[in-house]
């Protein structure tokens, strides 16, 4: 899904802006990790597989274009004649986060992996037995999902202050897909 997703992206980043395909794709992201909490065991069902395959396919394309997006501000940032020091600095310093970054989340999952918060809702009545009814419940790595959702939102907002030459509303970006995608479906039949 990355791999063709990267191509569409691509094109879509040259007609428009890097920060609009991030605000497209962003959104998709944050949703397929707030979705993982729905992916948990021991509550796993038939149905979970399905959407642990949808979820890796839709990450797979809002990566692509996160990815692309990110790197090509990155090399817009660049200091003119510098460009391959200052990536290969962006790049080594992403390299550090993704090592530290496991260390910090193994330090939280083990204090997470036998907490849970749940809320209950209780009806109480003189005809009827009373009855309880779980919504929502968070059990060990459900955590973890739900600070990267937080800290996701978070830097959307700091994203939105990102000003670039060439941006355009997300809408615009939105009908360029729906319309490559029919065009796709109508030479595929």
């Amino acid at each position: 899904a990355n791999l063709f997703a990267l191509r569409r992206w691509g094109h879509l980043s040259d007609q428009y802006s890097n920060k609009t395909i991030m605000q497209v794709v962003s959104p998709l992201f944050l949703g397929c990790i707030a979705l993982w909490t729905l992916t948990r065991p021991p509550a796993t069902h038939p149905s979970t597989y399905a959407l642990l395959a949808v979820l890796h396919i839709a990450m797979g394309i809002a990566n692509a274009g996160i990815t692309l997006a990110s790197n090509n501000i990155g090399l817009k940032l660049a200091p003119h004649g510098k460009a391959a020091s200052y990536m290969g600095a962006l790049g080594a310093t992403n390299a550090l986060a993704a090592g530290i970054a496991p260390m910090i989340g193994g330090r939280f999952a083990d204090f997470f992996t036998n907490s849970n918060l749940t809320f209950t809702l209780n009806w109480n009545s003189k005809e009827t037995a009373p009855i309880s009814f779980q919504p929502f419940g968070l059990h060990g790595w459900d955590f973890f999902f739900l600070f990267a959702f937080v800290i996701g939102i978070v830097s959307l907002r700091w994203l939105s202050m990102v000003k670039e030459v060439g941006e355009v509303d997300e809408e615009v970006i939105m009908q360029e897909i729906v319309t490559q995608i029919r065009r796709e479906m109508r030479s595929l039949s």
